[in-house]
């Protein structure tokens, strides 16, 4: 194999919908996800520090005592379907962060916050970067973050938690298998270093186990020797093609919108909604998700994750001008607004954020020259839960 070197454009991720926060679900191709800048994926070990006296100032190594529950975060353009009421590409990722999806045929798709009933939804995810595939078990999205801008095309920037992450990495197959009679469950490979986790899935040169990906049942490294689950490889492969991450098959669907097109508009409540023009609007989602990690479980992953708090904000930075006297009175009577942010003007391609119960939280003014206020906002629950609906339509 050659000493090549990962590009980024390479990256891409897929993403399931699990049962339960454990039980792993294979993506599919329609299940892609493009990535709009750089994915992060870290679960890190817990150290167990050795204190036993050896006659020597030498620190004795430590022991791993288990995995963190891991972090993630990813930017994605905000893709729709270009079909009013028909749900978007990224409808798994939305449902998640959100909660709760509403498909009405023809018309809208809707998410709306997480209910004290409501179980968090998990995902399973496979990450590709390179020449290295995660395969991600539980993920909790807790976060989104939608910045519009009028020279942008509009993003969504996702962070949460997972449960376990396992990897597969890629080297040569040491030596030829034929399994087009007997099906081959054991294969070597030639590098000394670790690439492949037991969970993950692979490919074997052309074999692909009918494009569901060989899991990984045990790795012996001393023997150089990964064991696959049954049928096993069932064609013949020669020595030094490539054992490679498994990953579905990559398909592209939904449009973009820009920043530019749509309106951002506010009131009063009670009031009729009125235009603002804008150069940037902000709305944030953070669930609260918590990590629980010192469990006793028998385990070397024993966290879960639990439901937090809340907390739904809205900023807006727009020139300063004479209708913009009244925040002051915002900030200091703390009165109700209503705030709905357009984005995109075609039908099918269209997002829109409504919060009908806004109220300004701080304010700042600035510029040299031209005078900006940024209008910073807290969102809460109108009826109950209600902080907040995201609209596709």
């Amino acid at each position: 194999m050659s000493d090549q070197i990962a590009v980024g454009m390479s990256e891409i991720m897929w993403v399931a919908e699990q049962a339960d926060a454990f039980t792993w679900v294979s993506p599919v191709a329609t299940d892609s996800v493009f990535l709009a800048g750089d994915g992060n994926f870290q679960q890190e070990p817990v150290l167990a520090t050795n204190n036993e006296k050896q006659d020597s100032y030498s620190e004795q190594p430590k022991k791993i005592a288990y995995y963190k529950v891991g972090t993630c975060s990813f930017p994605v353009n905000a893709k729709l379907s270009g079909t009013a009421g028909t749900a978007s590409p990224l409808a798994k990722l939305l449902k998640a962060v959100f909660g709760r999806e509403t498909v009405n045929f023809e018309t809208d798709v809707r998410y709306e916050h997480y209910r004290r009933s409501d179980e968090i939804k998990h995902l399973s995810i496979v990450h590709q970067m390179g020449f290295e595939t995660n395969f991600i078990t539980g993920a909790a999205l807790s976060k989104l973050k939608m910045q519009v801008q009028a020279d942008q095309i509009q993003k969504c920037e996702f962070a949460g938690l997972y449960l376990k992450s396992v990897v597969a990495g890629t080297d040569d197959l040491a030596e030829a298998v034929d399994g087009t009679t007997t099906p081959v469950t054991v294969i070597k490979y030639t590098s000394s270093e670790e690439r492949f986790e037991v969970g993950a899935r692979i490919v074997v040169g052309t074999d692909s186990n009918s494009g569901t990906g060989h899991p990984i049942e045990n790795v012996n490294e001393a023997t150089k020797e990964i064991t696959i689950a049954e049928p096993g490889i069932t064609t013949s492969q020669a020595a030094g093609v490539l054992i490679t991450g498994w990953t579905p098959t990559i398909v592209a669907a939904g449009e973009e919108v820009v920043g530019e097109l749509g309106w951002v508009k506010k009131a009063l409540s009670g009031n009729s909604l009125v235009n603002v023009e804008t150069l940037d609007t902000t709305y944030e989602l953070d669930n609260g998700f918590k990590a629980l990690e010192k469990e006793k479980k028998n385990s070397l992953y024993p966290g879960r994750i639990c439901a937090g708090k809340r907390k739904v904000t809205l900023s807006v930075q727009k020139y300063l001008t004479k209708e913009d006297t009244n925040v002051k009175m915002l900030l200091k009577n703390y009165k109700q607004l209503e705030f709905e942010v357009n984005i995109g003007n075609e039908p099918g391609k269209i997002i829109q954020i409504v919060a009908e119960n806004v109220r300004v939280e701080g304010n700042s003014i600035s510029g040299s020259e031209e005078k900006t206020t940024d209008i910073k906002c807290q969102c809460y629950p109108n009826a109950g839960d209600d902080e907040s609906v995201l609209i596709l339509k």
